[in-house]
């Protein structure tokens, strides 16, 4: 999910991944990406060992149906300031000009429709149901976004909790080198290190927001708000089904 570590966190898994055996999806030209990576021959497919980028979940029914699956998730107004502060800093960004030019306020910025990713990015990516549905009906969206979860994920985490939340990944797909995997098992392991990739250099801080900008981020994303308090909540905790572990 964007803004939510996923750079710092790119950068381990790679440490363990030749890029020959890596493919990366960027979000905007997933369909492209996946299309042309289905056409290659199984044997080709099945040597990529690492899936990284935004949306990844497109090319999960072509490639390895044993690899560990994992996301990571941010308070959803915290992602959101976190947007908002690298599409304005940031002139690659697809959509840097529109803000930049417009000079726009974060207020602006959420209701002016410049970006998908300001209403309820993470139900509709996860449910693929349609965002006007999803306003509709948001306890229905949260309940599809989760069950997706507990059909196609083997870890999730938070990134208020990076640090466990690498920690279990590390476990699961045994990123380990020489003896690290036993000093684990007995607890002799220290934590991952990860950098600080991508990261901003001003603080994404959403309690200094007014209460109006509050308000609007709530209305605009309820299903999103709703599906991160219930998440966050069963950390420590499998979801139904049993695969997918919240930490």
């Amino acid at each position: 999910m964007p803004k939510c570590g996923g750079s710092s966190f790119t950068e381990y898994l790679r440490r363990f991944y030749a890029a020959d055996q890596t493919l990366e999806l960027d979000g905007g030209n997933n369909a492209a990406i996946v299309e042309a990576f289905a056409k290659r021959s199984e044997t080709e497919r099945m040597r990529i060992e690492l899936v990284i980028g935004h949306a990844a979940r497109d090319a999960f029914p072509c490639t390895r149906q044993d690899a560990v699956r994992v996301t990571c998730f941010r308070e959803p107004a915290e992602r959101l300031v976190s947007l908002f502060q690298y599409t304005r800093r940031e002139k690659m960004h697809p959509r840097h000009r529109a803000v930049s030019d417009a000079n726009m306020d974060f207020d602006t910025f959420l209701t002016s429709g410049v970006t998908p990713e300001t209403r309820n990015y993470y139900c509709y990516q996860l449910s693929r149901i349609p965002r006007d549905e999803i306003d509709r009906d948001p306890d229905a969206a949260v309940d599809a976004a989760i069950d997706f979860l507990a059909r196609e994920f083997d870890v999730v985490g938070f990134l208020d909790r990076f640090e466990a939340f690498a920690g279990a990944v590390r476990r699961a797909a045994r990123l380990y080198r020489g003896l690290e995997r036993w000093r684990d098992m007995l607890g002799l392991l220290g934590p991952v290190e990860l950098g600080q990739s991508n990261r901003a250099p001003e603080r994404s801080d959403s309690t200094a927001l007014p209460a109006s900008t509050r308000d609007l981020i709530a209305r605009l994303n309820a299903a999103d708000m709703r599906f991160y308090a219930r998440l966050h909540a069963m950390a420590g905790q499998r979801l139904a089904g049993g695969r997918c572990l919240v930490v």
